[in-house]
């Protein structure tokens, strides 16, 4: 039922997209913290030998898909607000705010991302490196900047400020 309704996003408005981006924090992030902290879980990561960052990145894709979702055919506006949100989650949750980050990233268009930079770079020192490696998320930044085709130098400019 869930994939539905984040498949069907083109026909929604802003404030419903908002809305399930906060519930997708308690949807997906808290149980991520659950599934975590939880002992059996803890005993498979050992088992499997797999740390905390592998398993984390496991979410990738999957949030990935979801910001391409909400992303398709968004306006400049749109996507100010939906990021203004996911700054709120991330904010709120220092466990996952690396892979919220990274997903944005990947996921966005590199000139919006560009637009952005400061408040993604603000973001990305307030990240937990513990759970997702702050050099990956500036890695992929400057990549973001890199292929900025509207701003020329811009992003050059913005690198070495």
């Amino acid at each position: 039922m869930a994939i539905f309704k984040i498949a069907n996003f083109s026909y929604f408005d802003l404030n419903r997209v908002l809305n399930f981006i906060l519930n997708f924090k308690y949807i997906l992030f808290n149980n991520i913290s659950r599934q975590i902290s939880s002992e059996r879980i803890k005993r498979l990561l050992i088992n499997q030998k797999i740390d905390l960052k592998t398993y984390l990145e496991l979410y990738c894709p999957a949030i990935d898909w979801i910001f391409q979702c909400l992303s398709n055919n968004r306006t400049q506006d749109y996507l100010r607000e939906v990021v203004d949100k996911c700054v709120v989650v991330s904010n709120e949750n220092k466990i996952v705010n690396g892979l919220l980050i990274n997903s944005m990233m990947s996921s966005l268009d590199p000139d919006f991302i560009s637009s952005i930079a400061r408040k993604i770079v603000e973001m990305i020192k307030e990240s937990d490196d513990e759970y997702f490696p702050k050099h990956l998320l500036f890695r992929n930044l400057g990549m973001c900047l890199a292929f900025n085709e509207s701003s020329g130098t811009k992003g050059v400019n913005f690198v070495k400020q």
